[in-house]
């Protein structure tokens, strides 16, 4: 006598949905640690929502009507998994890339037709409906079994008010908006275990408790007819290859298991766990469905095969056997009209609701809107389900209705293998196909089982092997009738361009590349304001901020290729959210190409080449030998010691190499896709100018860049011009910075003219000197032919203007023999006051520079070793820089301080002085603070290098007056001669 009753079942089932949620809950905020939640092993678990109701039910009828036969169903499944790349991978790869939720999703975008999502929705909607039957037949018929005469609609109606609940709670606010729900995940993975765990039990407890022991168990089933046996009658081998080809298709099809494949899977997980953890987990589901089989058969179950499973603990008054796995039949159901009940509700939104009835809009808060939606056709996919469970009347045993639904999943396939193989499949073909597909379908197996589960008088529904003669052949006929349609559509109605650029992004090895086009919106900015009507203000400026993020982007974008992109990263969002056909829509209206551009016939290289880098690890065979080709040619041209970009026809910036990023301070990112309009100044008038004149090839060009001037070797080449297409050429130029060699060349022009001077004041001195010499010997003479003070003096005075005269022509003579670069072998010993006033002598010559006051306080004793002409120029250099630096009537002060063994030569201004950025950078050859043309760069590091000759070292100072923040000082560090006199200790 049963203990079990309708409140104690309802209770424990509704204990273990509340656990479920629970459990959901705990991972959605992070109670249970995220290396559990998101552990490939928990999502694998979910998966195990496959093997929910049909698991516990459909394989044992399975196994009832085709004997091992059962086996093609887990065979199917792990065959999927195991051939990861061929079907599974590459739709997971379309579907992260472009952020498509369903199938019908990949559908719309590949074909690029809302009508396409439509139809594929549709056909979903109908694949769906027996295995909607299926989980409400086996709730109701456990409830039967268990309980006895049950108001089996009541029932029904109760459980399908349940499931929504449910959905209400788990993951209806999260699906189709792009992100994973942990707390879905989470709760199907928790029950995917449980499951397991009890399935595996139930073939414990049979083994032990119906049967003595496994061999006791083997050796009862090898004594029976070959009607029970396991190697009994086998299926043909066509049947048994279509039977695991359609299981194998299933998971790809069927919305709620591609929902959890495409949408829920954890980023960056191993292939692996997918390629070797399903057949793992089917070959232990397959485990006891033979042993549940003959504990039925042996104990001589009144029920149907299928409810095998849930007899045993009525037989053997084991009440908790039957409710436990009555929960787990519950909770199986529940779970899985819940995911496909979502997962539909998505796909109607994107294709049967969006592209037909838009929310108005004056909407401004279009996730409200699509929540609603959401909600709504949910409750509407879940009447549908349970009014097709009504037509059909219980009609049919729950093995039956699951072969229906495998069977029409099995008209998706000439669809799918277009999708991912066959870039000449067109949207005509898919169609025409899907239609014929389907409609053959419903009229040779889905109306006709319809009709027979009313015509039937049994109370018993009607069993899969009365089929076994038609499923088989009408699968064939359907299937190849399709195929037919596709190719022959396909190749009549061949695809369009659009479908052209989708199919190469689906293909495995190849991107999609669409044509460099100008877009009406000039910067990003723009993208707000033009999506902000089909959207609403707040919906758009959220998209465009996310996209913007995700590539790395500011509001301020301006590139053409930076918007094309954004406007492409745009429409894979919109697509998560809306669906490929309605985002498409939006963004082709809304974000649209510039109507008065010409369009080009190039593709965008600078996209396919980011996206060839995406795909490098799938290439294989010529096309990785290509890939790594065009690696080569990219690195060359990247590391090239020369300047070097590419220009589009448009002018559009494609290449941007090392050297031209730090000759003009723009990096590639800034540069690739702009166009040189678009550059800062002044490289912009500068390579628009070159690069605009159509008369020279090669040109020598100043550039003035603050206080410096820059000279730039530029020379450019034209790619050959498209035959037949009458486009304007892309263009190649080469940058060489000519700066130091135009410098270096300035600089020996200057020495040149140095030894010409210095040839010329040797002559000049000579002629000067005499007549000099006869006005010093007048005046010597006048002073002695009179006596009278006034004539004595003017003579004095005349001598001394003759001497100055002298010492003037002198140290003309002598920076002259040192511009010659005449350089003795040995330096002798020169007094330093004299160096130091023969520079000060020379640079008070020029009577337009600014006055100031020089003052010469070295000392008269000390001796320096050292070659005058050499080390006076360097003094003349200091002085030259110090006066440049300093205001009208300053005092440039020259001091010296002497010890046993070195001297220190200060120069002092009061000037500026050096800025702090420059510091270090001041005695580099070249470096000039001096505005353009008044400065070589070169004096003081001549001058540091001259110091070196003399033993010594150049120091500089600035600030030299720390208060007041102003002043240089350079000290120079000389070895002292000393006298005999001064040597001795």
């Amino acid at each position: 006598m049963t203990t079990l009753s309708l409140p104690l079942l309802l209770g424990l089932s509704l204990a273990y949905l509340t656990t479920l949620f629970v459990v959901g809950q705990a991972a959605d905020r992070n109670w249970i640690p995220r290396r559990i939640s998101e552990h490939p092993l928990t999502w694998l678990l979910s998966l195990g929502l496959f093997f929910g109701v049909w698991g516990f039910f459909g394989t044992v009828g399975l196994a009832y009507a085709l004997q091992g036969g059962f086996l093609t169903f887990f065979l199917g499944v792990s065959l999927a998994f195991l051939a990861l790349p061929v079907l599974i991978q590459p739709l997971m790869r379309i579907t992260q890339n472009y952020q498509l939720g369903s199938l019908a999703d990949l559908m719309a975008f590949r074909f690029r037709s809302r009508w396409a999502g439509t139809l594929v929705t549709l056909a979903l909607t109908l694949v769906i409906m027996p295995l909607f039957a299926l989980q409400i037949q086996a709730v109701t018929g456990s409830l039967s079994l268990l309980l006895g005469t049950v108001h089996e609609q009541r029932v029904a109606i109760g459980f399908i008010i349940l499931v929504l609940l449910f959905t209400a709670f788990v993951g209806a606010n999260q699906l189709g908006q792009g992100r994973r729900s942990g707390s879905l995940v989470m709760t199907l993975a928790t029950d995917g275990l449980l499951r397991l765990l009890v399935f595996l039990g139930l073939g414990a407890f049979i083994a032990w408790q119906v049967f003595q022991d496994p061999l006791d168990m083997w050796q009862w089933q090898t004594s029976q007819t070959a009607r029970h046996a396991l190697l009994g009658e086998s299926l043909g081998l066509t049947t048994g290859l279509t039977l695991v080809f359609m299981f194998a298709l299933s998971p790809v099809v069927l919305p709620h298991l591609f929902h959890l494949l495409v949408r829920e899977q954890p980023g960056g997980i191993s292939r692996r766990w997918l390629q070797f953890g399903m057949p793992v987990y089917a070959l232990l589901f397959a485990l006891p469905v033979l042993p549940v089989l003959w504990a039925g058969l042996r104990l001589g179950f009144p029920s149907l095969p299928e409810y095998f499973a849930l007899s045993i603990g009525q037989q053997l008054s084991t009440p908790w056997l039957s409710a436990t796995l009555f929960v787990m039949v519950v909770s199986a159901a529940v779970t899985t009209l819940l995911v496909s009940t979502l997962a539909l509700a998505s796909m109607w939104i994107n294709h049967g609701l969006l592209p037909y009835a838009p929310p108005r809009r004056e909407s401004s808060d279009i996730y409200h809107w699509l929540l609603w939606a959401r909600r709504g056709l949910t409750m509407v996919i879940l009447l549908c389900g349970l009014g097709f469970y009504g037509i059909l009347q219980t009609g049919h045993s729950l093995t039956s209705l699951g072969m229906l639904s495998f069977v029409s999943a099995l008209q998706l396939l000439p669809g799918l293998v277009g999708l991912l193989y066959w870039q000449r499949a067109s949207r005509t073909g898919l169609m025409a196909s899907l239609a014929t597909g389907m409609g053959l379908w419903l009229i040779l197996l889905g109306l006709p089982l319809v009709v027979e589960a009313h015509r039937s008088m049994s109370s018993l529904p009607l069993y899969f092997e009365t089929l076994a003669s038609e499923w088989f052949l009408t699968t064939l006929l359907t299937l190849a009738a399709n195929a037919l349609v596709f190719v022959v559509f396909s190749l009549w109605f061949p695809p369009s361009t659009e479908e052209q650029a989708a199919a190469s992004a689906c293909s495995q090895n190849a991107p999609m590349s669409p044509s460099r086009r100008a877009l009406r919106a000039h910067n990003a900015r723009e993208f707000v304001a033009q999506l902000a009507g089909p959207l609403g203000q707040v919906t758009a400026e959220r998209e465009v901020e996310k996209a913007l993020k995700e590539l790395g982007y500011t509001l301020a974008e301006y590139r053409p290729f930076a918007l094309r992109n954004l406007r492409d990263r745009l429409e894979i969002n919109l697509s998560g959210l809306m669906g490929p056909s309605v985002a498409n829509t939006l963004v082709e209206r809304y974000l649209a190409i510039d109507p008065t551009e010409i369009e080009p016939a190039t593709e965008d290289l600078y996209l396919v080449e980011n996206r060839l880098e995406g795909l490098h690890n799938q290439l294989t065979g010529m096309a990785r030998e290509l890939d790594q080709l065009r690696r080569f040619h990219r690195d060359t041209l990247m590391r090239l010691p020369i300047g070097v970009f590419s220009l589009a026809q448009d002018g559009e910036i494609l290449l941007w190499n090392q050297v031209m990023a730090q000759l003009t301070g723009i990096p590639a990112e800034q540069a690739l896709g702009a166009r040189l309009g678009l550059l800062p100044a002044p490289w912009r008038s500068l390579l628009e100018g070159f690069v605009d004149d159509s008369h020279q090839d090669a040109a020598l060009l100043p550039m003035d860049e603050g206080d410096q001037r820059r000279w730039l070797n530029l020379h450019k080449s034209s790619a050959p011009q498209s035959p037949g297409l009458g486009e304007p050429a892309s263009m190649v130029v080469l940058v060489d910075d000519q700066t130091q060699t135009k410098m270096l060349e300035e600089e020996l022009v200057h020495s040149e003219r140095l030894a010409a001077i210095g040839s010329l004041s040797a002559g000049v001195a000579h002629e000067i000197g005499n007549p000099i010499t006869g006005i010093d010997s007048l005046a010597q003479e006048l002073r002695y032919l009179s006596s009278e003070p006034d004539v004595q003096e003017v003579a004095d005075q005349i001598r001394d203007q003759a001497w100055r005269v002298t010492t003037i022509v002198q140290s003309l003579v002598s920076y002259a023999h040192a511009g010659l670069g005449r350089r003795q072998d040995e330096h002798s010993p020169h007094r330093l006051q004299d160096v130091v006033q023969d520079a000060i002598n020379l640079l008070q010559l020029s009577k337009g520079a600014r006055p100031v006051v020089l003052l010469n306080e070295v000392p008269a004793d000390i001796m320096v070793p050292c070659d005058p002409q050499r080390l006076g120029q360097v003094f003349i250099n200091l002085l030259t820089n110090a006066r440049d630096a300093s205001a009208s009537g300053d005092e440039i002060l020259v001091t010296a301080e002497a010890d046993r063994h070195r001297v220190q030569v200060a120069v002092l201004d009061h000037g500026k002085g050096i800025p702090p950025e420059v510091r270090d950078r001041i005695l580099e050859p070249f470096f000039t603070t001096k505005e353009v043309g008044k400065g070589t760069g070169l004096g003081l590091s001549l001058a540091s290098n001259i110091i070196e000759e003399h033993y010594g070292s150049l120091d500089i100072e600035s600030p030299a007056f720390q208060l007041e923040g102003r002043g240089t000082r350079v000290i120079i560090t000389l070895p002292r001669f000393m006298t005999e006199v001064e040597a001795t200790p």
